[in-house]
């Protein structure tokens, strides 16, 4: 096995799940160092839902809650009870319910083997002497606090698990920060199949995590991701840019400070451009007034030399976009049942094109509740669009090509 190429060792662990590859890292160095190297073309656990909530481990609020994260059993009715022993009927096990709800304990964790060089143990103790939290609340009346919980969920034929994780917001010592990194490292292994969702109070924090993982590329990898922040926070846009694989679609809601405008825009055009997922829902009152995302796509669309890592479908929200001036320089406009569709084509491969969909209406009106559809019209793109069909927003994109 050492002896083979780089390349068949990677086809081989192609074939293992998650856990025979977890049972392969504890051979040796060499197989752990290859694992994590290549770590995103290899198999990752499975989950469904992330989220984080709060007062989910508050006693006096949330007992019922609580009682939701312990496992159960479906006991038998008393009247059944009654009549199994009339009949002398000996029910020997008690059925246990398929649904695995548990609160994660620290003891679950494998033994802690990463290697602190003295560097890595100043910057953590840094970061506790500095307070840095885990989390990052995006919700202003939602402030953070230790009663913070990660959700997870897992939807599988005829069973489900809800798991809830509870971390110190702000460790306190290297035992903690141990603990955090174990946790972290393993949700980072995980695949979520539905959703990551960042739609109530809190997200992960991009500075803890950086301090963390001492600058590994690491990726929190889901399905589909949802981000509304309320705080205009502009680091929390940033988690989603550095440590977020989306691999279908992910929609963002927030309206940034006016300072961070500039680097608003430059995080969302960083996700557009090299995300290479299938949709992206970007709502903000910002667009409204400056365009200066809307050109760069454009720009990027016309210019660049590869646009094979860029969002298939873009979708701005906004109520009005200002003076898009669309006409002067898209091609081919078609006006079919109050849309217009301007072409825009790419200088190096004309056949890369791209629709640019909204509203019939003057490019000055900006009292409209616009939804601006930029869309690839190439390769499998066109499938995915008359799959979606059913979708308003793409309602007047598919009757173009069905």
């Amino acid at each position: 096995m050492y002896s083979l190429p780089i390349e068949v060792k990677i086809d081989i662990f192609k074939f293992l799940n998650f856990d025979k590859l977890h049972s392969v890292r504890q051979i040796n160095w060499h197989f752990n160092a290859v694992i994590d190297k290549y770590e995103l073309e290899f198999a990752r656990k499975t989950l469904s839902f992330l989220s984080l909530v709060s007062d989910y481990f508050n006693e006096k609020l949330d007992k019922n809650k609580l009682k939701y994260y312990k496992c159960k059993e479906n006991k038998f009715w008393f009247g059944k009870r009654i009549w199994n022993k009339i009949w002398k009927k000996n029910v020997k096990e008690v059925k246990k319910c398929n649904c695995d709800r548990r609160i994660l304990s620290n003891e679950e964790l494998e033994p802690f083997n990463f290697p602190l060089s003295n560097q890595l143990l100043e910057k953590w103790q840094t970061a506790i002497d500095k307070q840095i939290p885990i989390y990052l609340n995006i919700d202003e009346e939602h402030p953070l606090d230790e009663n913070i919980a990660i959700i997870l969920k897992n939807f599988r034929y005829k069973y489900s698990q809800n798991f809830a994780l509870k971390l110190p917001v702000f460790p306190k010592n290297i035992e903690e920060m141990k603990i955090v990194r174990c946790w972290f490292y393993r949700l980072f292994q995980c695949y979520f199949d539905k959703t990551i969702s960042y739609d109530l109070y809190f997200i992960f924090n991009p500075e803890m995590i950086k301090i963390l993982f001492d600058n590994d590329n690491l990726k929190l990898v889901g399905k589909e991701i949802t981000f509304n922040c309320l705080t205009q926070n502009i680091n929390s846009l940033k988690f989603i840019v550095d440590y977020q694989l989306i691999i279908e679609n992910v929609r963002i809601d927030f309206d940034p400070l006016f300072d961070d405008f500039e680097q608003y825009n430059k995080y969302l055009f960083k996700i557009l451009i090299n995300g290479g997922f299938k949709m992206a829902e970007i709502s903000s009152r910002f667009f409204r007034r400056n365009n200066i995302l809307f050109n760069w796509i454009i720009n990027y669309i016309e210019a660049s030399k590869d646009l094979t890592k860029m969002v298939d479908n873009i979708l701005l929200k906004c109520s009005g976009f200002f003076n898009l001036n669309l006409k002067e320089r898209g091609k081919n406009m078609r006006i079919k049942e109050e849309t217009i569709y301007y072409a825009f084509a790419n200088i190096y491969n004309p056949e890369m094109k791209y629709y640019i969909i909204f509203p019939e209406r003057s490019d000055n009106d900006s009292d409209f509740d616009d939804i601006l559809i930029i869309a690839k019209v190439w390769g499998d793109n066109i499938e995915y669009i008359k799959s979606k069909n059913n979708l308003i927003v793409f309602d007047s994109l598919c009757k173009l090509f069905i």
